[in-house]
């Protein structure tokens, strides 16, 4: 469900990018964490309200979520190997939405490059993406919680596959 506030504007999330966000990921203190991708050609005012673990949960972005995962276990190379994967043309996910998005990051990427604008805030390589736009957005302490803030973030924000939202993901979480 998207939603746009006007208390939103107030924040500054346009260099944030998402709300909450884990500043310091350390890994080998959590176990588990939430991480979202965020299309960086598309900004706005996206907010999803859902349930988990008994509480209500908010989760804000300056830019379109994309796709969410998690980490288990402190497998940290797990955040990047889908964009990994596509940039050595590996489709190991025949997943048509994920390879589409990927290809349009590409060509904006190629693009923005081309347009030499130094005030622009846009990646310029796959690797710039995947420091800045790929966020952990929340750690746990135990796996019920994660699949289950996973499972329940990705119904709020849905997918391409239901047509239900913007995000990528097959999997409704599990």
């Amino acid at each position: 469900m998207l939603i746009t506030s006007d208390s939103y504007k107030t924040t500054n999330l346009k260099y944030d990018k998402v709300s909450p966000r884990v500043a310091r990921f350390d890994y080998r203190k959590h176990k588990y964490a939430i991480y979202i991708y965020l299309d960086p050609f598309h900004s706005g005012e996206y907010e999803y309200k859902f349930k988990c673990c008994g509480k209500p949960q908010t989760v804000k972005s300056a830019y379109l979520p994309i796709y969410v995962g998690k980490l288990e276990n402190s497998l940290q190379y797990r955040m990047n190997h889908h964009i990994n994967n596509f940039a050595r043309n590996i489709d190991d996910s025949q997943n048509q939405f994920k390879k589409k998005f990927f290809q349009e990051l590409e060509r904006q990427i190629e693009q923005n490059k081309q347009s030499g604008n130094p005030d622009n805030l846009m990646p310029k390589s796959l690797d710039e993406y995947k420091n800045n736009w790929i966020i952990i957005i929340k750690t746990f302490d135990n796996p019920k919680d994660l699949r289950e803030y996973e499972r329940e973030l990705i119904k709020a924000i849905g997918t391409q596959y239901d047509g239900s939202g913007p995000l990528v993901n097959k999997k409704k979480g599990n």
